[in-house]
């Protein structure tokens, strides 16, 4: 089968070896055990997100715009992951989840808005003081990403105000494929050390 190599080369904490993952092409979309087999190589790719990675963020969101025509079960993989983690390990999904959105743009932002307010609401009930005041960082970017109906209720669910549109990063076109340099990768990008603030 043709197939793409994506190496993410960075070597996760505990001295593991790089991450090797693999990619089909859509002009396969039909074909379903090839659509079954992407979906496993995404999902093992997303079992690396274990900290704030920007080379795996990025590898991830450049691969789902790669293979939107799974799109669908790589937001149930994110979904997922971040309700069945450690508290330790949901923030670096969503902000997966907000580079996926803010790069690629469609078909992500209205499937993604399906569950984002039951689904942040959940794992910021969960997690720590100071993680709970990164996840309002990036809710407060969100102001071209999802509808103002959704804003709203996460807004009341957490008696959180989020400013206007015209004071957030602007979003990627829709359908716009995602590139390295343009990818969004949010706080606190971690590099072995105390985290520090990633531009």
């Amino acid at each position: 089968l043709f197939f793409f190599f994506l190496k993410i080369e960075e070597k996760q904490r505990g001295n593991q070896p790089p991450i090797s993952i693999k990619y089909f092409p859509s002009i396969h979309m039909n074909d379903p055990q090839l659509r079954l087999k992407t979906i496993s190589e995404y999902e093992d790719g997303l079992s690396t997100l274990t900290f704030n990675s920007k080379p795996i963020i990025n590898q991830l969101t450049m691969s789902a715009g790669e293979q939107k025509y799974v799109c669908e079960e790589i937001v149930s993989l994110i979904e997922k992951r971040i309700r069945t983690v450690g508290v330790d390990q949901k923030l670096p999904s969503f902000y997966l989840l907000d580079s996926i959105c803010k790069n690629i743009g469609q078909p992500y932002p209205p499937i993604f808005n399906r569950n984002i307010v039951t689904l942040f609401v959940d794992a910021y009930n969960a997690v720590s003081s100071n993680v709970k005041n990164s996840m309002v960082h990036l809710m407060k970017t969100w102001n071209k990403v999802f509808p103002v109906e959704t804003l709203s209720q996460l807004e009341k669910a957490l008696n959180i105000t989020i400013p206007p549109a015209s004071t957030t990063q602007p979003t990627a076109s829709n359908g716009g494929n995602a590139q390295a340099a343009a990818i969004h990768v949010n706080p606190k990008f971690v590099q072995g050390r105390a985290p520090s603030r990633v531009s």
